[in-house]
Formats: C-alpha cells, sequence, structure tokens
C-alpha cells in the first residue's frame, strides 16, 4: 500500500489539511494525525486505511501502473467525446471597435477588403452541411463569433444562420461587444440566443479600453445593450478581461453588478479571464494569470462576492467544484476546447480550433469551402493530451491543468508535444488554502 501519486497535500492551518486526487476525484479535510499516517502507514486504523484507499488517496498500483490506467481511461474518453462539437461562426473579421488589447488586431494588416468581407450563403450552406456530417450522434451549441457578429450590416446573413441552425436542431450562443444588442433584440429573442458581453470596469475605465474607432467609449451603450437583453429574458455572461490597468478597479465591478439587479439574476452570469498574449502583440499592460489569480484571491477577503465570478483559465474553475461539491470534477485530460471538438469557420472557407488564432494562415486545421478536408495539423492537435506531453505523464498537477495551452506551446517550443504549466505548484498552494478559508467563513456565517 502506498500513497497516490495524484494525491496532493495542502496545509491549511496548524492541525488542518486538504488531500486532493485528481484521480479519484476526493477531497478530504484531515488532521496531522492522517498526515502522519501517509507518511509511515505503520500501526495505522484498518478502518481509516480502508477509507482512505476507497478515496483514492492509497493505492495497491504503482506509479506506473496509476498513469496507464488513467491513460486508458483517457483514451475511452476520447472516445466518447469526440462525437461532441461546438461549431463557432465568424460571420466576419471586422469590428466596430478598436480596443487596444485585441488579439486580433494584426489582422487588420491583411487589408480593408479582407476584413470587411461578410459570409455569404454558399458558405453557409457549406458550414451546416459539414457540421451535420460530424454531428452524427447529437446537435449542440453553434456560437456566432468575430469580429463582431452582430454589426447592422450583416442582420440579414445572420437572420439566415439562425434560420438555417434551428431546423437542424442548434441551440445559439453569440460573442458580441454589446453596441447593437437592441437592434438585434427581435431576432436574438426569437432564437434565444446566449450571449457574452465585456464591460471592463467602471464607466471612465471601460472607455479607456472598449473604444470606437473614433475614440469615443461604449461604456452607456453596452450597458443599455446588457438592459436590453436581461429585460427580455435572455442569457447574459459579462465578461471583464483583466490586465495591470483595470485589475484594482474589479471590486468596483463587482459593486455596479449588484447595483444594477444583475449579480443576483438568474440569467446573468460573471466571468474574468486575463487579457490574451499573442508574438506580435506591443500591448503593454499585460499580466501573467496566476498573478490575476492571486490578486481576485485576495480582493475576495474584502469582496468575498467576487467568488460568484467564475474564472476563464483552465483548471482554476475546478476550485469552484472544489469547494461547493467536495469534488474536483472529472480529470482534465486537455487543456481547452481547441483539443475536445471546437471548430471555427471563417468566412473564407477556412477551419480553425482556437479563438484566439483565427485568420492565420499557419494556424488553420482545414477548409469546409468547397468541401471539408483536414490537413496534419487537425490530427496533431486532437491526439494533444497530458499523456502525449511527456513532462505531464509525470505531474501531479497534469489532471487539473490539461498540459496549458496548445498554442502557447507552438509559440514558445514549436511543438504541441510540450507544456505550458502556468505556475501550478503555486496557484495550488496559495490559491486553494485561500478559497477554502474564503468559503469555510461564508458558510459559518450561514449558519
Amino acid at each position: 500500500m502506498k500513497v497516490s501519486k495524484y494525491t496532493i497535500l495542502l496545509k491549511l492551518e496548524e492541525d488542518e489539511y486538504l488531500l486532493i486526487n485528481s484521480r479519484s476525484g476526493a477531497v478530504d479535510l484531515v488532521d496531522a494525525d492522517v498526515i502522519n499516517l501517509l507518511h509511515t502507514l505503520s500501526d495505522a486504523d484498518p478502518a481509516v486505511i480502508e477509507c482512505l484507499k476507497e478515496r483514492g488517496h492509497l493505492t495497491e498500483l504503482s506509479p506506473e501502473q496509476e498513469v496507464d490506467e488513467m491513460e486508458a481511461m483517457c483514451s475511452q474518453y476520447v472516445l466518447t467525446h469526440q462525437e461532441r462539437y461546438t461549431h463557432v461562426i465568424i460571420p466576419t473579421y471586422r469590428c466596430n471597435l478598436e480596443c487596444p488589447y485585441c488579439f486580433l488586431l494584426d489582422l487588420q494588416t491583411k487589408g480593408k477588403s479582407w476584413v470587411n468581407t461578410v459570409i455569404d450563403s454558399a458558405h453557409v450552406d457549406k458550414i451546416f452541411e459539414a457540421a451535420t456530417a460530424l454531428d452524427t450522434s447529437s446537435r449542440g451549441s453553434l456560437v456566432l463569433y468575430g469580429g463582431e457578429p452582430l454589426l447592422l450590416k450583416n442582420k440579414p446573413i445572420i437572420e439566415e444562420i439562425l434560420q438555417k441552425g434551428r431546423q437542424l436542431g442548434y441551440t445559439f450562443g453569440m460573442s458580441t461587444n454589446g453596441l447593437t444588442v437592441p437592434a438585434f433584440l427581435d431576432v436574438l429573442t426569437e432564437y434565444s440566443a446566449a450571449l457574452q458581453i465585456t464591460i471592463d470596469g467602471p464607466e471612465k475605465v471601460h472607455n479607456a479600453r472598449r473604444i470606437k474607432k473614433n475614440g469615443e467609449g461604449t461604456f452607456n451603450e453596452v450597458v443599455q445593450g446588457v438592459d436590453a437583453a436581461v429585460e427580455a429574458g435572455l442569457s447574459v455572461t459579462l465578461r471583464t478581461n483583466l490586465d495591470k490597468d483595470n485589475i484594482t478597479d474589479f471590486p468596483q465591478i463587482v459593486t455596479f453588478y449588484i447595483n444594477k439587479g444583475w449579480y443576483d439574476n438568474p440569467n446573468v452570469s460573471m466571468q474574468f479571464s486575463t487579457v490574451f498574449k499573442k508574438p506580435c502583440s506591443t500591448y503593454e499592460s499585460l499580466i501573467y494569470p496566476g498573478e490575476v489569480h492571486e490578486a481576485v484571491v485576495s480582493m475576495t477577503e474584502k469582496t468575498p462576492e467576487i467568488w460568484k465570478f467564475g474564472f476563464d483559465f483552465r483548471g482554476v474553475e475546478l476550485f469552484e467544484s472544489i469547494f461547493s461539491k467536495g469534488v474536483t470534477g472529472p480529470p482534465r485530460f486537455w487543456y481547452c476546447e481547441a483539443t475536445s471538438g471546437m471548430l471555427i469557420y471563417d468566412p473564407f472557407g477556412d477551419i480553425y480550433v482556437c479563438w484566439e488564432h483565427v485568420g492565420e494562415e499557419s494556424t488553420r486545421v482545414g477548409a469546409y469551402y468547397p468541401r471539408l478536408t483536414w490537413n496534419d495539423q487537425y490530427n496533431q492537435w486532437k491526439e494533444r493530451t497530458v499523456f502525449t506531453i511527456p513532462e505531464c505523464r509525470e505531474c501531479v498537477y497534469a489532471l487539473f491543468c490539461g498540459g496549458g495551452c496548445g498554442y502557447e506551446a507552438l509559440e514558445r517550443y514549436g511543438t504541441l508535444s510540450k507544456p505550458v504549466c502556468y505556475d501550478y505548484h503555486n496557484v495550488f498552494t496559495t490559491a486553494i488554502p485561500a478559497l477554502y478559508k474564503l468559503m469555510r467563513g461564508d458558510n459559518a456565517q450561514k449558519e
């Protein structure tokens, strides 16, 4: 009998520890006696040993056998998961904003004609031909993305996409800056589209970041768009992109949402994320994801309502499951949707798998027009798991982080078979104890 290689020990207080096992999904609060037992495994109460074994913290398997067992589970999981797709359509790369941190700014160099191109009916038909051929067992979500999908001139083709999609059994989501939501409200409500809309801070902060091409801010128009969507009963996710310029303003966003009545609205969810970095970017206010998480955890001491926000940082969102449900959830065999069935169709007939790297010839994984084809890079993405990355096979945190961002691995190392770790050790040792204490305090107050 030995301690599982997937068991993580975190100290909370002098006589209080968390045992987290990413293989079994168990999360247990234990005292120093249990920790000493794990170190010695001698003269132990058989009942305690049996309990630790059932929870996965103790095992009779060798570390190699544990890895082999998880790899077999991953292979089976891949077979079932590959039948599920999220289809994303980019009606146009054009946007009515010019945000200084936008990860698609470099696409402007392709020229106005390229940027202003709007998808046509022939391309839409080919997208649905490809999507329905892939979705053999069920129809899932279809997302509109950009650029800005809800530009006024796009309305006819947007309605066509939604009409054809509904006839084929799809549901809809849209990533929009929110400016034209009132003008599209009839269409959005008819097709029950879920929206993601960005608010980057209180009015002054947002207006310095989310700006029109003439330099005007957009805060009031965005708020009007959110109000219109919420009043219509649509599902809305409010997103905040954090970096050095607005991270200290995050508590003010929470207060604003509470005052607007959005915070407790069941149709409204909230998330924050770090501003994405591309190698060609000249934006100087970027911040490391781990720094954002530590800062936000610190803010929760004075603004505990932040806890309701999701963190769009793969692996970290499992913390909420740990403390709200007592389990870690299923193992993370890969990092994000780029590996697990997300396909992004642009107006020129190309297919991509990552939101942040659309429009780049080198990152295409295939084409849907004039016919569906795939290249070698697509197969490499489908095969990327923590078991195809040598370092991840040996890492206790691998089943939480999923190996990190594949595109960042390509940019750093030129291969998908390297990890991007995001300093997960420090995230675990600082963030989880802090969040546990916060939740324990909340629960105590409720009692």
